[in-house]
């Protein structure tokens, strides 16, 4: 088995769980009870070793978690090592991994359930490579509902990253090959949220310029709608600009945008 950051906490918490016998909800639950909330996403991907806890609710639900696993104190918080690089050596990762790559194209399709609520989501993103040896690039996350990442094709997930001062968390998308000036790649995956908040609407925020955006809406038969509406929202203002959009017979709307520059986009339909 290949070594990997964080290996030795995460195969440690991994046969505390196990051998607890309790499910990741009930886990979430109790340590709700003592105050701290984690997303059941969130200790699952400490368990796989995808991500660490790092900020100060995550270190102090690490100790709940090793009295509520009867284990000695320290006995899992001493093996995740030293810290990630986080503050500016982290943002300027980021920056480093974001700007070495131009997205010419996002297609997101929300997913709704019988419920009229999000439960998920199918993306396709199309990069290029801004100079030689590109090995990865970044997704920007909501740090309030870390939603599980299936990666389909172009790439294999690494670990969630803080922004230290930020509250915003990215994940790394490591590259199935390396590209170089002009290459691209296509990276395919699906989202899915276990605990959707309960919005009827579906957004996405820009933080770069791309040359094309699809934003469309996926309805099942029981929830389609008469009509939605598209709306814009540009980076650091408060107006919105808004336009209704169609539903296809088949339970489909869109919002599509070339040249689409940094800001919100968004389809509600309620």
């Amino acid at each position: 088995m290949g070594t990997r950051s964080g290996t030795a906490f995460s195969l440690a918490l991994d046969r505390a769980i196990a051998a607890s016998g309790l499910g990741l909800d009930r886990v979430r639950h109790r340590l709700a009870e003592r105050g701290v909330q984690v997303s059941i996403t969130t200790i699952s991907y400490w368990r796989s070793g995808r991500s660490r806890p790092e900020r100060p609710d995550s270190l102090r639900a690490v100790g709940i978690l090793e009295d509520l696993f009867g284990l000695p104190g320290g006995a899992l918080s001493e093996l995740l090592g030293p810290r990630r690089p986080r503050g500016r050596n982290c943002h300027r990762d980021v920056l480093d991994g974001t700007s070495s790559t131009d997205r010419l194209s996002v297609h997101q399709t929300c997913l709704v359930g019988d419920d009229g609520v999000e439960s998920g989501r199918e993306v396709r993103e199309l990069v290029r490579a801004r100079r030689d040896g590109v090995t990865r690039t970044f997704l920007a996350l909501p740090a309030r509902a870390v939603p599980v990442i299936t990666a389909e094709s172009g790439f294999r997930l690494g670990g969630i990253l803080e922004l230290a001062g930020r509250g915003s968390l990215v994940a790394e998308l490591i590259l199935e090959r390396t590209l170089d000036t002009g290459d691209t790649a296509l990276l395919e995956y699906r989202l899915r949220y276990e605990r959707p908040d309960l919005l009827t609407s579906c957004e996405s925020r820009l933080s770069l310029p791309v040359k094309e955006f699809l934003l469309q809406v996926r309805f099942p038969a029981p929830v389609v709608p008469e009509a939605c509406t598209g709306y814009y929202r540009p980076e650091g203002r408060e107006r919105t600009a808004q336009r209704p959009l169609a539903v296809t017979p088949s339970g489909r709307a869109h919002l599509v945008e070339l040249d689409a520059g940094p800001g919100v986009y968004g389809i509600r339909w309620a």
